[in-house]
């Protein structure tokens, strides 16, 4: 089951976090022009999501050495939808977040600890 997350992972990070690195341009359609794409963070974003898919690609042949990455996931995207999205969301709406990544990151935060419970019941 680990593996499926990783297969996600590196899914989703491959197009995202290229898109994020390479230019302002591409990377606002990442973010849905919500957000400044001028600012050192969209690289800081962007080496946290290659970092993240590097680690992925590890976690294909070393599924349980590798589970701390989505565990990392779920706590910083569960942070930032919790003091971020669902603030704006409720202040702005709904057309105020972007879509895709309030619902990449709410589909990771409810999944992936299912799969790490399923998978390797001693970390949670």
């Amino acid at each position: 089951m680990l593996v499926a997350a990783y297969l996600a992972n590196i899914l989703i990070l491959v197009p995202v976090a290229f898109s994020t690195l390479r230019s302002e341009s591409s990377a606002g359609t990442v973010f849905e022009e919500k957000f400044p794409m001028d600012s050192p963070l969209r690289l800081l974003v962007g080496a946290l999501w290659f970092g993240i898919l590097v680690c992925s690609v590890i976690g294909l042949f070393r599924p349980n050495q590798m589970v701390a990455i989505l565990i990392l996931q779920v706590v910083y995207k569960a942070t930032f939808l919790v003091l971020y999205i669902v603030p704006v969301w409720r202040t702005d709406g709904f057309h105020s977040v972007p879509a895709g990544i309030t619902i990449c990151f709410l589909a990771i935060v409810l999944i992936w600890p299912f799969l790490l419970w399923k998978s390797s019941p001693i970390w949670l």
